[in-house]
């Protein structure tokens, strides 16, 4: 369990969004204590999003999810090194990354270029999906799952 968690803490992640899912991972990571988790959104929290971003509180309305997700994100976990961006970019910036008008294909080529291992997920009324890639060992296709709703 020790090499485990010496291995989590070494990893760097770039969350692009602190909205359903960023909230998610953003809090799963925090607690399974990754070194340094970058987030960023340009968006602002909103009462009715509430119920799926679990991250933000009802104090947290009109506030940048970035301001809102440091603050509970250092809670969970005072250890990680976070780093936060609306679109000024500490690694990137949100506008790079939206680009495409959101689709993520924009930034596909720059992670395919740094070979670095990527995760990526989008959920909508409809269903969600989930995929993976390492591109160290040239699986651009990666590994896809689905889960629909009905």
């Amino acid at each position: 369990m020790t090499r485990v968690l010496s291995d989590v803490r070494g990893k760097r992640v770039l969350l692009v969004g602190a909205g359903g899912l960023g909230s998610a991972a953003g809090t799963l990571l925090a607690r399974a204590g990754i070194g340094y988790l970058e987030v960023l959104d340009d968006d602002v929290v909103e009462l009715s999003n509430l119920q799926r971003q679990v991250l933000h509180g009802t104090r947290d309305v009109g506030r940048p999810k970035v301001s809102s997700a440091e603050t509970r994100l250092r809670d969970l976990n005072p250890h990680v090194e976070i780093a936060t961006s609306i679109d000024g970019g500490v690694t990137w910036t949100y506008s790079q990354l939206r680009a495409d008008g959101g689709t993520g294909s924009a930034i596909g080529p720059q992670i395919i270029a740094s070979q670095v291992p990527t995760g990526s997920g989008a959920a909508t009324k409809a269903g969600a999906v989930a995929a993976w890639t390492d591109f160290r060992a040239n699986q651009i296709d990666g590994d896809i799952y689905a889960a629909v709703s009905h």
